[in-house]
């Protein structure tokens, strides 16, 4: 019991100080994802809906952690999540889109593949670990997890 509750106490501290930058362009998604963080304790939300924009604040700020669509306004955030492993901060890929059968899918090789509708819980599962172990590679495929090949 005591294991468990100094876990809780660690993740919440690390809610309140964990940064994540999201990136959806839907709004109604975007509203729920952020409602989700905002219940499990995270509070430092910059949320974005272009590639533009993320970059911009991406440019002036260094989050903890990435939870991106594919797709946005301005198009395919590849460049950003290779910009994003190149600066070792780990992302989640949450997207509509299929892992093995999307064009770019090796430009975000590095993070972990969600595809919507993604319950809440993976979701934070995943953010969660991805705050503690950093940049990875593992796929969430369908939310059933695997270890991508490379």
């Amino acid at each position: 019991m005591i294991s468990v509750l100094r876990f809780r106490g660690w993740a919440m501290n690390v809610a309140k100080t964990t940064s994540i930058l999201l990136m959806e362009d839907e709004i109604i998604i975007a509203m729920d994802v952020e409602d989700t963080l905002h219940r499990a304790g995270f509070h430092q939300i910059e949320t974005v809906s272009s590639c533009r924009a993320a970059e911009e604040w991406l440019t002036a700020n260094d989050p903890d952690l990435v939870v991106m669509d594919v797709e946005l306004k301005d198009g395919i955030a590849g460049a950003i999540a290779r910009s994003l492993r190149d600066r070792h901060i780990p992302f989640i890929v949450y997207t509509g889109a299929q892992q093995k059968v999307h064009p770019d899918a090796a430009a975000f090789c590095d993070g972990v593949w969600l595809e919507k509708p993604c319950e809440p819980a993976t979701l934070l599962t995943e953010i969660r670990r991805c705050i503690r172990q950093g940049p990875t590679s593992i796929v969430v495929d369908g939310c059933t997890q695997g270890r991508n090949t490379r």
